[in-house]
């Protein structure tokens, strides 16, 4: 970030690359899973293959029906795969979607707890106009990666942990976001509508009410420690519910699955991705998912799953 800031390195998150900065020394999966993986020789990446749905074979081998597209999506070719042992790693909601509509379209056996048990990580956002810290104002050169946080969790009225998120303008706004991560008291569920063909979420304003309310002590909170307004054109009237970084659940690990990942009713499905956690996890969730993947994978390895 520093190195961004004085220009000696080229600039990804102070050139508003939000998700994907910063890219500069990046240790990402090109240089740490991926690159592994290749080294041993065993792994071919196909890029631009859409699964787009799974048959359990009478062997209890798996049948993928795939799509390849070109960069801008138009389908090239139709390709069909076979396998003894399938992972799914297609994040929350590709995953589920996967299960779901194979189950669907063709018959794909699913436990009756996938779907369930699904959550928005306690994801809720809000936003402050007129901030006036001691610098005075936000600052007119920030960041798009949250790089401070607010941890209110000892709070048993109000527990939550909030991201500071920047809202890089260009110019200073005195403008601040919030990403509050809250718990997830009512989970919601995940089915498939084989009408649409897309996925239908059961999650409403019941599943968010306790959320808004924490948002709302936190920004009133907030402004009398240091002034502002609640961010009312933002949002919803300030209040972001229907905002998710971090779809989880769906395919818990210990009820959709067996303790390491292995799918109910499957003898060669496994899954390894957010989907695994109950529907919130306290925090940004991209480490726990990683170390999560680790632990059953080689609980897998080591109970010769995969020998």
């Amino acid at each position: 970030m520093e190195k961004e800031y004085k220009n000696e390195v080229p600039r990804s998150a102070f050139n508003t690359e939000v998700i994907y900065g910063n890219n500069h020394g990046k240790n990402s999966l090109d240089k740490t899973y991926l690159k592994k993986a290749l080294e041993t020789g065993n792994l071919e990446i196909l890029d631009l293959h859409c699964v787009e749905n799974i048959k359990l074979n009478d062997d209890k081998t798996y049948t993928l029906n795939v799509q390849q597209t070109d960069t801008s999506g138009v389908v090239v070719s139709d390709k069909i795969f076979n396998c003894k042992k399938l992972i799914l790693a297609a994040g929350t909601m590709g995953t589920l979607k996967l299960l779901l509509q194979s189950h669907a379209v063709t018959n794909l056996p699913i436990h009756e707890q996938i779907g369930k048990n699904w959550g928005n990580n306690g994801n809720f956002m809000t936003g402050r106009n007129w901030v006036k810290p001691l610098s005075g104002g936000t600052g007119a050169k920030q960041s798009t990666i949250p790089v401070g946080g607010i941890d209110n969790w000892d709070d048993k009225e109000h527990p939550f942990f909030t991201e500071i998120a920047p809202l890089p303008m260009g110019m200073d706004v005195a403008t601040a976001l919030y990403l509050l991560i809250n718990r997830v008291d009512k989970k919601g569920e995940v089915s498939y509508d084989v009408n649409t063909k897309k996925l239908n979420l059961d999650w409403d304003q019941s599943n968010t009410a306790k959320m808004r309310e924490n948002a709302d002590y936190f920004i009133k909170k907030m402004n009398r420690a240091n002034g502002g307004t609640r961010s009312h054109f933002l949002f919803n009237n300030g209040f972001g519910a229907d905002v998710c970084y971090h779809p989880l659940g769906g395919c818990v690990l210990g009820k959709a699955t067996n303790a390491y990942g292995k799918v109910n009713d499957h003898e060669n499905l496994y899954v390894l991705d957010g989907s695994l956690i109950p529907g919130t996890i306290g925090v940004n969730p991209f480490v726990t998912i990683t170390a999560i993947a680790e632990y059953c994978i080689e609980n897998l390895i080591r109970q010769n799953e995969f020998a």
